[in-house]
């Protein structure tokens, strides 16, 4: 009998409800008809309780009948009529789910409406936080804004590198304010001179009191925590927060400090100023303005401190600051003047 078990791919009931076992066991009854569960469990090489589980589910959904007898005999409804009545049940059901669908959307329509602020704002926990950032990113279609500072952020698996590139590739905008100590990490300057040259604007700050992303005026993330590089952030939905924490990158970015690269790969910050806007006196002034430290600045420069000390001290002296702080205030007056000016 073994050899007369139907094959799996015979017919494909599965779109009706129909398990395959179930479909096997219709089809074996199809040809032994009135076969008791013994018979049909030797049909199917199954055990007597697993045919007997399946005939009680073929009854339940009228695909099958049996006689009266001590010991059953299972027929098989014919298909043209258990095919076609359970086609017609699956219909009847669709019909009625698809006239649900009206009262449904009304239902989510209020929920929207009737929003409650815990939805607007969600504290993520560290996995979250990290899986949430390229996330973000990847879904931008307009805009990504970001004040960029220490600790970083960094992604083990380099989802946030992948994210950016495919951003850049997207043509997606991209600006973002960083603080001043982190140029001067060690090895920082190349990863943001190949995000500028892939076209993301920058501009720099002294000292920025916090770290967010911002993506189309839709939704924001600020890390909550400014001592480690992995903790908590705060998911920010459309609110009157999110637009408070726009207003609050177009502050920082209004009082920073635009910065780029030169041909030679060397740090610019502030407009170019007419006259000598190459010159390493104007580069002095910046890099000063800027809130580098000494070393980062004598890097950048390519001079030693005793050089460094010298120039900074006739620098003072020639613009009459009392401070190298005066001195930088003094450059960004200047340069703001002559960005009028052009």
């Amino acid at each position: 009998m073994k050899n007369e078990a139907p094959s799996a791919d015979s017919t494909n009931l599965s779109g009706l409800g129909i398990a395959a076992a179930e479909e096997r066991a219709y089809v074996a009854l199809l040809r032994r008809d009135g076969a008791t569960s013994a018979e049909l469990a030797a049909a199917l090489d199954i055990a007597s309780a697993a045919a007997a589980k399946l005939l009680d589910a073929l009854q339940a959904k009228g695909f099958a009948t049996h006689s009266p007898d001590t010991v059953r005999r299972y027929f098989a409804v014919p298909p043209d009529i258990a095919v076609e009545a359970l086609i017609e049940r699956r219909q009847s059901e669709l019909r009625y789910a698809r006239a649900s669908i009206a009262h449904l959307r009304d239902i989510a329509s209020d929920r929207a409406r009737r929003r409650s602020d815990d939805r607007l704002i969600e504290v993520l926990g560290p996995e979250a936080s990290l899986s949430a950032i390229p996330q973000m990113i990847k879904s931008a279609r307009h805009e990504i804004l970001a004040l960029e500072r220490l600790p970083l952020i960094v992604s083990p698996t380099g989802a946030f590198e992948e994210a950016h590139d495919d951003s850049f590739a997207r043509g997606i905008k991209s600006r973002s304010v960083t603080d001043s100590n982190l140029l001067r990490v060690p090895g920082m300057l190349e990863p943001l001179r190949r995000e500028v040259m892939a076209g993301e604007e920058k501009r720099v700050f002294p000292s920025l009191p916090i770290k967010l992303i911002l993506v189309d005026r839709r939704v924001g993330l600020v890390p909550l925590s400014l001592d480690s590089a992995s903790g908590s952030s705060l998911l920010v939905q459309s609110s009157a927060l999110l637009n408070a924490l726009y207003e609050l990158f177009d502050m920082f970015w209004r009082l920073a400090r635009p910065y780029r690269f030169d041909e030679a790969g060397r740090l610019r910050i502030g407009s170019d100023s007419a006259g000598d806007a190459g010159s390493e006196r104007a580069r002095l002034l910046s890099l000063l303005s800027s809130g580098l430290n000494d070393k980062t600045i004598e890097q950048e420069l390519d001079i030693s401190s005793r050089t460094f000390t010298r120039r900074v001290t006739t620098l003072m002296k020639d613009l009459g600051a009392s401070t190298r702080f005066h001195a930088g205030w003094l450059a960004a007056k200047c340069d703001d003047a002559a960005g009028r000016e052009s």
